[in-house]
């Protein structure tokens, strides 16, 4: 029989894994290597659903791995048309209309605009001694996205605000989160301008010769390939998970370098490193911290059967640091090999946006090492979590910091690193 949380006999330390409570939201990753080492597949229990959990590497690979089997669907695609909780044939159908955007060779071939970009908007924020990178970072990745989408770049931190309004409405209806007649307004407000948005540049690119995702958008429902309630929901999801998940990881690499001046000086020698520091903090912090599945028949995992039906959560920051997969895994080491790591998913439900997610830390990495002469943790400012939504982001919404530029240094424009 699998116990449930709540039935573990916890350390004192740290109280019974709540899949939905904010305090764990914020820093989940004690409860996850006592679970991986204790319980690697434990069930909990709310309003009457049970979920099954599972954080051990081997158990949330072989998951990810059978999408005929571990369904992605729920039943609020039926309001949010959103291709992240979509199966086949609908996530194929949609996902072939944006991927082309997304390779590799398509993300190089933004990058010289965008490095521009960044060098100008990372020397004000350097000219005023720093902010809340955070911010910065939403700003950033926000106005990249718009790009690629086709949205306007001036109104990116608008379009931020309504997304995460929209995320709260998704986390709603995804997990039953309780909310006041009054707070729900607000969010459904801002999704709803999120979405209007959409639609109306959708209509806007139909005029257009420019290639970009919004035109595709407009020829797929022209041809009747697509509806217009995937139309405004598709773009609203690309747009919110092209700025949510960098601005994480940008921020994680900020308070890394803040924490101990030693990273900023060793990738300001060695910036050929900073990929590989990069990718470590995907690793070590993803900005998705678990997912969910449905399973579809009876099923095995990890020697446990599961009926089905059965609501699953795959812990994948917790499967990142299994130290059966990567020693000493709790340890942020960028030297190591992160290959394997699941924090972009897996197969047909890969993040279609990991390259440009790469690109944007990695180009603005490349920026500030040469620029900054130190950077420091704002301890007069608060530092602001993510919480609510779906719950599956984990993370800064804000983090304040103080820089020092090196002397001379407002001029330099970092040469590229390669992607």
């Amino acid at each position: 029989m699998v116990p449930y949380t709540d039935e573990l006999s916890w350390p004192d330390h740290i109280a019974p894994f709540d899949l939905f409570d904010a305090s764990i939201q914020i820093d989940p990753y004690a409860h996850y290597r006592w679970l991986r080492e204790n319980a690697p597949i434990t069930r909990f229990s709310a309003a009457g659903t049970d979920y099954w959990i599972f954080t051990r590497y081997d158990d949330v690979v072989s998951i990810l791995r059978q999408p005929k089997k571990f369904s992605s669907s729920h039943p609020a695609n039926a309001v949010h048309a959103a291709m992240n909780i979509m199966d086949a044939p609908d996530h194929p159908r949609l996902r072939q209309i944006i991927a082309p955007s997304f390779t590799p060779k398509a993300v190089a071939a933004l990058e010289e605009g965008i490095r521009i970009k960044i060098n100008t908007d990372f020397a004000c924020f350097l000219d005023e001694g720093g902010g809340d990178i955070a911010t910065f970072a939403a700003k950033m990745a926000a106005e990249a996205i718009c790009q690629i989408i086709g949205l306007p770049t001036n109104s990116a931190l608008e379009f931020v605000g309504w997304a995460d309004d929209a995320s709260q409405i998704l986390g709603r209806d995804t997990r039953g989160v309780p909310m006041t007649s009054e707070v729900a307004a607000k969010f459904e407000s801002g999704r709803q301008k999120l979405l209007d948005a959409m639609l109306y540049h959708v209509n806007r690119a139909r005029r257009s010769s420019e290639d970009t995702i919004l035109r595709r958008l407009a020829v797929a429902w022209d041809e009747g390939a697509i509806s217009e309630l995937e139309v405004s929901n598709f773009g609203a999801l690309i747009f919110s998970g092209g700025h949510s998940t960098t601005r994480i990881l940008i921020g994680n690499c900020f308070a890394m370098l803040a924490s101990d001046s030693a990273w900023l000086d060793r990738l300001a020698a060695e910036p050929e490193s900073i990929p590989g520091f990069i990718e470590e903090m995907v690793r070590w912090k993803p900005s998705t911290s678990r997912l969910r599945r449905t399973t579809v028949d009876e099923v095995t995992v990890g020697g446990v059967t599961l009926p089905a039906n059965a609501h699953v959560r795959i812990i994948l920051a917790s499967a990142n640091r299994d130290e059966a997969k990567f020693p000493n895994g709790e340890v942020f080491d960028p030297s190591r090999d992160t290959s394997g790591h699941v924090s972009f998913g897996y197969g047909v439900h890969a993040c279609v946006g990991a390259w440009l997610a790469r690109l944007e830390a990695r180009t603005l990495l490349d920026i500030a090492v040469q620029k900054l002469k130190d950077v420091r943790l704002d301890h007069t400012r608060q530092a602001i979590p993510i919480v609510g939504g779906t719950g599956d982001l984990v993370g800064l919404k804000s983090l304040f910091v103080s820089m020092t530029p090196k002397a001379g240094s407002q001029n330099l424009i970092a040469a590229p690193q390669g992607i």
